[in-house]
């Protein structure tokens, strides 16, 4: 008996070394293929190769080197998890045959950014391009006046150098759609979570952005950050935090009130004010009545949008009542009902008028670039532009908006994009495709 149990120990720790050594192969097999793919773009390289266990692979100390930005980003380690090892073997051998695996696991840990590096500084160039236009863009800015968010700048007069990051999303599919968990924690700043349970309706193969949502619940923790934001924004102002934290709940909610027609109730104030606070935790959860659409949400008023998701909120883990947010009663099911009927007939209407318009036969349509007035340009939002400027520079991009003085680009950059003013008056040529 001694000798069987011997030989069945021998046996699984056999099975296991061969997967651990199959997955040590594969997973520095893949990264140096990444590694290569990235080569055009980009100088990286990783330390070593680790397989835990408990159902995780990747790689360690990964650095790269973006060829147009001449800066390092260095991630401590990137890799692909399961809930356990015999999982994690199937979730490879799924995405081989490029099939979505019932549920995977990405984890970044340890994404340094220095805030004195060309990326932020870059950054900060376009937020005071685009604070110069519109002063107003945030809602810090009216209360804190010199402090331009979401820029290194800011995080610098702030006490930051630089952040690091930990970065977690996990899919798993389900029957008839999926659920996702994104987790993301900025040390000395903050931690947020989201998780979201999604179906694939009617439309889906048809239109792929026509995911409707079943509920979803995201939590904020302060770590750091907001105690930093109080003490600069009161020293600023020459008051102290609470009174500075005061003035700005009371814009915000002026604010609100014009732009959106939402009011915060004196329960809602104080909501927000503890939220402000140090250390300060908050939850938000939507379960609409039925599923929905989530693209259809732009059709929405902000009071009908409130209504259909039906939101729960958490402060310090107490419930905070959102009645009396609208300024008029919450519409009927039957009334946003009829609201989503009537702007979809729109939204259909639009489109097969859009498509009457195009077909003109192809010879005297075929978009090419084209030499265009500055005073065209109001009418050509959503065009693809180039524009040489005074200066000898070229810019291009996607026309966003166009005001008295400025032009507003959109471009791509990784799998996002951003946005840049262009003075009307620095213009020397401009090519439209059209």
């Amino acid at each position: 008996m001694r000798k069987l149990f011997t030989l069945f120990v021998i046996l699984c720790l056999g099975a296991a070394g061969t997967a651990y050594g199959w997955l040590w192969y594969r997973t520095g097999q893949a990264a140096d293929q990444l590694v290569a793919a990235m080569r055009p773009f980009a100088d990286a390289d990783y330390e070593r190769v680790y397989v835990w266990p408990r159902g995780e692979v990747g790689v360690q100390e990964l650095t790269i080197r973006p060829h147009a930005l001449g800066e390092t980003f260095l991630v401590e380690s990137v890799g692909v998890r399961a809930t356990h090892l015999p999982q994690l073997l199937e979730t490879l051998r799924t995405l081989q045959r490029r099939e979505m695996p019932e549920h995977i696991g990405l984890e970044l840990r340890g994404l340094h950014m220095d805030l004195n590096g060309p990326l932020m500084t870059m950054v900060d160039d376009y937020a005071a391009q685009a604070a110069a236009e519109d002063p107003n863009l945030q809602l810090v800015n009216r209360v804190c006046g010199d402090l331009p968010p979401g820029t290194g700048s800011a995080l610098r007069r702030l006490g930051y150098h630089a952040l690091v990051s930990d970065i977690s999303v996990d899919l798993e599919r389900r029957e008839s759609g999926f659920s996702m968990r994104m987790e993301s924690e900025t040390r000395d700043m903050a931690r947020a979570t989201m998780e979201l349970r999604l179906r694939q309706g009617a439309e889906f193969q048809r239109d792929p952005s026509a995911v409707q949502l079943l509920e979803a619940h995201g939590n904020y923790h302060d770590l750091g950050f907001q105690g930093r934001l109080n003490r600069y924004c009161a020293q600023f102002h020459g008051d102290d935090p609470q009174a500075y934290l005061q003035a700005y709940v009371n814009d915000a909610a002026e604010l609100l009130r014009k732009q959106l027609g939402l009011r915060l109730s004196p329960e809602l104030r104080e909501a927000y004010l503890r939220m402000l606070q140090p250390g300060a935790s908050g939850s938000l959860s939507v379960r609409p009545a039925q599923p929905l659409v989530l693209a259809h949400l732009a059709w929405y008023k902000p009071a009908d949008a409130l209504a259909l998701l039906q939101p729960e909120l958490f402060v310090g883990g107490e419930s905070v009542s959102l009645g009396g947010l609208l300024d008029q009663a919450p519409p009927s099911p039957a009334e946003l009902a009829a609201a989503h009927s009537a702007r979809k007939r729109a939204e259909q209407a639009r489109r097969e008028e859009q498509a009457g318009e195009q077909t003109t036969p192809a010879a005297e349509t075929a978009p090419r670039f084209q030499a265009t007035a500055v005073e065209e340009l109001p009418r050509l939002v959503g065009r693809h532009a180039q524009v040489e400027l005074r200066s000898g520079e070229r810019r291009e991009g996607v026309i966003e908006a166009v005001t008295e003085r400025r032009l507003r680009l959109r471009r791509r950059l990784g799998s996002g994009s951003y946005t840049y003013p262009v003075e009307l008056d620095q213009i020397t040529a401009l090519d439209v495709y059209r």
